[in-house]
C-alpha cells in the first residue's frame, strides 16, 4: 500500500519499520503502540481472527495492545472489514476521528 499511495504507513507486523527494533522501542509491543497512537495516524488496520467480532491477531503483541489503548478507543471508529470467507484473518479498519 505504502508503494503504491505514496502515503506514510507504519507496519504493525514490524517487518518493514526499523523503529521496532531500535531504542526507544526495542522491540516492546506497548512502546510501539505509543509511538503510533503519538503520530495520529488517520487510519489504522487491524488483523482479526474472525470477520464479526474483533479478536486482534497476536502476531509480536501489538494488535492486543494497540486495541486496548484508551486513545484507540476513543480516536478511532470502525469504517469497514475486508476478508472472504474462510480466509486465516480479517482486515478492520479504524479511521482517526479525535482531535
Amino acid at each position: 500500500m505504502p508503494y503504491l499511495t505514496h502515503a506514510k504507513v507504519i507496519d504493525a507486523y514490524c517487518l518493514n519499520c526499523a523503529e521496532m527494533t531500535s531504542p526507544p522501542i526495542n522491540r516492546s509491543p506497548k512502546r510501539f503502540v505509543d509511538l503510533v497512537m503519538a503520530r495520529k495516524p488517520m487510519a489504522i488496520v487491524v488483523h482479526s481472527q474472525a470477520a464479526n467480532q474483533l479478536i486482534p491477531h497476536g502476531f509480536c503483541g501489538i494488535y492486543p495492545i494497540l486495541v486496548q489503548n484508551p486513545s484507540f478507543q476513543q480516536d478511532y471508529h470502525h469504517v469497514a472489514t475486508m476478508g472472504d470467507r474462510g480466509d486465516d484473518f480479517y482486515y478492520w479498519i479504524f479511521s482517526y476521528c479525535g482531535k
